[in-house]
């Protein structure tokens, strides 16, 4: 039996097939979507063809805040110009932002949530173990997890 975010990863990837999406790589890595990223917002969010993402678990100060434009300069030495595997994370909205490119894994703002990896590495970690961003603990924390993903929510 399959579970509802297999369910429509694979509904995701046969759309995308079919309609062919230009700059957006629709390709699986394991249990995630390959993306080219075409460009850094910020230290925590990213765009994907006409897909915006959200990194899950960051929290980077923003751009015209101290740090800002550090964080984005970390992420862009990572991934400018790369190919990274995206999984999407379930979100909790009552109603979808109408940019919303995944309905179900977006935030308030339309932007898709989830965990980037560039090649095995997880982005997130390596942004928060460089001291660049920090580990949104409101988003990270659960029961099986109670510190967070990355361990840095005491």
């Amino acid at each position: 039996r399959y579970s509802r975010m297999t369910l429509k990863l694979s509904i995701y990837l046969a759309l995308c097939a079919l309609l062919g999406v230009g700059a957006l790589s629709c390709s699986a890595h394991g249990q995630g979507v390959g993306c080219d990223v075409v460009s850094i917002h910020d230290g925590d969010s990213i765009r994907c063809g006409s897909e915006r993402i959200r990194i899950a678990a960051l929290d980077c100060a923003e751009l015209n805040q101290p740090g800002g434009k550090e964080a984005r300069e970390a992420l862009e030495r990572l991934l400018r110009g790369s190919t990274v595997t995206l999984k999407p994370i379930p979100q909790q909205i009552r109603q979808n932002h109408p940019r919303c490119l995944r309905p179900g894994f977006c935030d308030k703002f339309g932007r898709t949530v989830a965990r980037v990896y560039a090649g095995p590495r997880d982005v997130a970690r390596r942004l928060i173990a460089s001291g660049t961003c920090r580990e949104y603990c409101r988003f990270s924390r659960s029961r099986e997890q109670p510190t967070g993903k990355y361990g840095t929510c005491g």
